[in-house]
């Protein structure tokens, strides 16, 4: 019996930042950049965590969100973008994508490209078991490396948990959850 199937895709696991945005830019699936070392975003959906269920329940509240919080910005000059935008780490060369980023006032870009920004106001990223270690670790860490970040959101997509990150005015964060159905996520920033 024959069996056809296409050759996986290698990739040079570390590169350079000036690599890694032409890789990315040229690759048919996204792809995520911490100090040199290039990771595959499907990460989350793949076994053990490829759970019935899992992408459409993490897309589900990735788009409540974005339109909850389209509807708050009208006419607040800060617009709410989705995960098709990369999001520099400006001291530590790392490239996330983010699931939703909000930017107030104008968007600084990284280059010509126009998709990398340098600027984010406000993070959300979504929680699964293939993502939740990463991104309250590794990624929560490198968003407070950026200074414009001033509050982030890490909302659970298998408990009703919303974890709070806020930059207080000593440049130290502070930390807040919500888990009650009557809990409000609001972000200070666009008060």
């Amino acid at each position: 019996m024959e069996v056809n199937e296409p050759a996986p895709k290698l990739y040079k696991q570390y590169m350079s930042p000036k690599e890694y945005l032409e890789f990315d830019r040229a690759a048919d699936e996204r792809y995520e950049y911490v100090d040199g070392k290039v990771l595959r975003m499907e990460r989350a959906y793949e076994p053990p965590y490829a759970m019935a269920g899992t992408r459409m329940r993490h897309v589900r509240i990735v788009s409540k969100l974005h339109g909850r919080i389209f509807q708050q910005l009208d006419g607040k000059g800060c617009d709410v973008l989705t995960n098709d935008i990369r999001t520099a780490v400006n001291s530590s060369d790392s490239y996330f994508y983010p699931d939703l980023v909000i930017v107030c006032g104008k968007a600084e870009i990284e280059d010509r490209k126009s998709d990398v920004l340098l600027n984010p106001g406000i993070i959300i990223e979504v929680l699964s078991k293939g993502t939740k270690d990463f991104d309250l670790g590794t990624k929560q860490f490198k968003y407070m490396q950026n200074g414009s970040v001033q509050e982030m959101a890490f909302v659970d997509s298998s408990i009703m948990s919303v974890q709070i990150s806020r930059r207080q005015p000593d440049n130290l964060w502070k930390f807040e959850w919500l888990s009650n159905p009557d809990d409000l996520l609001q972000f200070f920033l666009l008060i």
